[in-house]
């Protein structure tokens, strides 16, 4: 059974992300397979979500990016193109880089989530930082 532990809030590196999925994938030019999978089977499986919340995201009538989205949108079929332009390898270079931060801002989301402090610069703890460390109620 596939785990879902995406949920709630969708953030703003998701919905980068998101946009250049569909993109690519309305164009056929992605890299791992995605043949017979549906755009909201797709669209879940890389965002780590259940299908429906990425239904909810995409409804009838909504405007995302340069696409009118219509009733059906999410449930068309994936179709590889066979000419790949260099425009399309920068959009498939600028679809990893989303990749990649959404993954971090997903991973700080759920470790927030669980109460977890991950800090996000290095710095030197001064003396009174060490003798009185954070605690996950703390905010920075």
């Amino acid at each position: 059974m596939v785990e879902y532990i995406n949920t709630g809030r969708w953030l703003a590196e998701e919905l980068t992300y998101l946009e250049l999925l569909i993109k690519c994938f309305v164009l056929g030019i992605l890299d791992d397979d995605a043949n017979s999978c549906t755009l909201r089977q797709y669209l879940s499986q890389q965002l780590h979500c259940k299908p429906l919340r990425v239904t909810k995201r995409l409804k009838c009538g909504k405007m995302l990016g340069q696409y009118q989205l219509s009733s059906s949108f999410h449930r068309q079929l994936y179709r590889k193109t066979i000419n790949i332009t260099p425009l399309d390898v920068d959009l498939l270079m600028e679809l990893r880089n989303a990749q990649i931060r959404f993954e971090a801002a997903l991973q700080m989301k759920l470790a927030l989530q669980n109460g977890l402090f991950i800090p996000t610069t290095r710095r030197y703890l001064s003396v009174e930082d060490q003798l009185n460390p954070l605690t996950k109620n703390d905010v920075i």
